[in-house]
């Protein structure tokens, strides 16, 4: 990940940059954690008081 440089945790600041080939880098590593992988593949979830949340961003549609 020669191209990243993350200035803060929040990802907000202007300071922050990468490329689109260093974040997949980022995210076939972190898929190799199960506890991550298990958390992103998460269909529903519950929220108290909203009960049952599908976490489906409708721009990216629900095929994968």
């Amino acid at each position: 990940m020669k191209n990243t440089h993350y200035d803060d945790a929040s990802g907000f600041s202007s300071k922050s940059v990468s490329t689109a080939q260093d974040q997949l880098i980022l995210a076939r590593e972190l898929m190799k954690d199960p506890v991550f992988a298990s958390i992103v593949s998460t269909k529903t979830i519950q929220l108290p008081i909203a009960g049952s949340v599908d976490k489906v961003n409708q721009l990216l549609g629900t095929e994968g």
